[in-house]
């Protein structure tokens, strides 16, 4: 829940303040601390909020499914909004370059709401934006993962993206993301998070198809959801998927 909604470019400008040794510093020690336990071989991933999904949130005031006042303001003036976009960028380079320094190996944006988004801003501003963000992470010398949710109306724009690991939703086959996006980029997903709320036999099956299907790629991919782990969901299942892709896989 935002108090008071950012509703203008000038109330975006208060993101320029954003500094992670202060702000986020909690982040930081915690990623140097798992870190630290961590066997040397592990990879520890960090993770953002990308722009337009943080935004979603900033601009609404609160969690929806429907974001109707970045809509409004999109149809009302991209340009403002774009800009507004690019101060949240900066912010989220910042944090991402953070938690690199604190031991991150490799880094992943989220983009659950890029659905709510118009294919010709996606394409003339928001494209530039997430691959300012990408090439800042490079410039550290890691490389990032660029999840999505409803890509499938932006996919013939997405060859443009600098990122070098696409994450994948479970509305579509794995076969079928890589063809639409030029077979260019190694692919994480995309098992449907609903699958590990049923019988964990099913599970194992599931995890067992995902797998042979993501053999056949171009590029090697990392197996995991279509989206995130639902409360409810049994912690034996997440074990059997994990467990089973790894015998699999590895």
């Amino acid at each position: 829940v935002v108090r008071t909604p950012l509703r203008s470019e000038k109330d975006f400008s208060i993101l320029s303040e954003f500094n992670p040794a202060i702000h986020t510093r909690y982040v930081s020690e915690a990623l140097l601390q798992i870190r630290r336990t961590m066997a040397p071989e592990k990879t520890l991933i960090g993770f953002a909020g990308a722009p337009w999904t943080v935004a979603c949130y900033l601009i609404q005031g609160r969690g929806k499914t429907q974001f109707t006042e970045v809509s409004v303001w999109e149809a009302r003036n991209p340009i403002e909004l774009s800009n507004a976009l690019k101060e949240l960028g900066k912010a989220t380079i910042s944090y991402l370059e953070s938690q690199i320094d604190a031991g991150a190996d490799i880094v992943q944006l989220f983009d659950t709401w890029l659905s709510q988004m118009t294919l010709p801003f996606f394409r003339d501003h928001y494209i530039p934006l997430l691959n300012s963000i990408f090439d800042a992470v490079h410039k550290k010398g890691v490389k990032i993962i660029y999840f999505s949710k409803g890509s499938r109306p932006y996919l013939g724009e997405f060859h443009r993206l600098t990122a070098d690991v696409l994450g994948v939703d479970n509305h579509m086959n794995l076969p079928e993301f890589d063809e639409k996006t030029g077979h260019g980029f190694s692919l994480q997903g995309n098992l449907d998070p609903e699958i590990l709320l049923k019988d964990i036999g099913l599970v194992r099956k599931e995890t067992r198809k995902l797998v042979d299907t993501a053999r056949r790629l171009a590029k090697p991919s990392i197996i995991n959801l279509g989206h995130g782990v639902f409360p409810a969901t049994p912690v034996e299942n997440v074990q059997a998927f994990v467990t089973e892709a790894r015998s699999l896989w590895i």
